[in-house]
């Protein structure tokens, strides 16, 4: 097989853009930790006792 189409070709806009690790992901203080975790429908249902799970409530 001839890889080198797949070093050679392609999008280039891709090789700039930075990787994602935990150095550049967004850190989130405890309220902004609180108001991610109550969008997971398992977390609302035992934390809040809601018994309609939606899948991504507002």
């Amino acid at each position: 097989m001839n890889y080198a189409q797949y070093f050679s070709e392609g999008k280039e806009d891709i090789s700039k853009l930075e990787d994602y690790h935990s150095h550049n992901a967004k850190q989130e203080d405890v309220e902004g930790m609180k108001k991610l975790l109550l969008k997971l429908p398992l977390v609302r249902k035992e934390v809040l006792g809601e018994e309609e799970i939606r899948q991504y409530p507002e």
